[in-house]
């Protein structure tokens, strides 16, 4: 049985995470699986200890949270070229969970955990983003969507506000409230070979079907193919 590093968000979910966390780690150990397990203290903080799990040997790294915590943990298990250094393993437990939705693992804990009792591991895509922060640029890998435009927006306007509410809630309120002020934006877009400069409300490239807190955006798309869906 392979020993574990689970990565726990304890402020996932309004603070669900954290109070559900004694459950989830009985659960665990029901299904057989030894593990070692740190809570992030903050944003970036699990693609830190994801990291760190790999530079100690651990081959199995969990996350406990949402989409947030899943996107860390995947920065810190893969190196500067988007290559896995380990197992990725997921336990739904945020407002969204789409990632875990795109890849068929079960949102109750319970389920969750048994998969770790004889789990089979396969092979997903993953999808890069290279952007400018300050001075810096900065690259950050996807598993499941990434978008601009009204889709960021809406994102950036959810996000740290509504933590409780789970599934499409928290998207539709934040929906609502940036198309009030929302203008489109200029790009340049590159696919297939072809470059077009277009003006867009929203641009959103998939890995997996579902975005949003579970609206399935992309019902074609598969993690697994070799392709993004746009």
């Amino acid at each position: 049985m392979t020993h574990a590093k689970v990565i726990v968000n304890p402020v996932a979910r309004g603070g669900v995470t954290g109070k559900r966390w004694p459950h989830i780690s009985k659960l665990l150990r029901d299904a057989g699986l030894t593990f070692d397990y740190d809570f992030t203290q903050g944003v970036g903080h699990g693609i830190e200890l994801a990291s760190e799990a790999v530079a100690n040997g651990y081959e199995l790294v969990i996350a406990v949270g949402g989409d947030g915590t899943v996107n860390e943990v995947v920065n810190g298990l893969v190196d500067e070229r988007g290559k896995g250094r380990a197992t990725l393993g997921i336990i739904s437990s945020g407002v969204g969970s789409d990632a875990a939705r795109s890849l068929g693992i079960p949102h109750e804990y319970a389920p969750a955990c048994r998969l770790f009792s004889n789990f089979k591991t396969a092979a997903i895509d993953l999808g890069a983003v290279e952007y400018v922060m300050g001075d810096e640029k900065v690259r950050r890998f996807f598993i499941n969507t990434a978008g601009l435009g009204f889709d960021a927006a809406v994102v950036k306007r959810t996000h740290g506000v509504i933590k409780v509410i789970r599934g499409t809630i928290p998207y539709a309120l934040g929906f609502v409230t940036v198309l009030a002020t929302y203008r489109n934006k200029d790009v340049v877009i590159n696919l297939d070979g072809a470059t077009q400069e277009q003006r867009v409300f929203s641009v959103v490239v998939n890995n997996g079907r579902y975005f949003g807190g579970g609206m399935k955006i992309a019902p074609d798309a598969d993690p697994c193919d070799g392709f993004l869906d746009a």
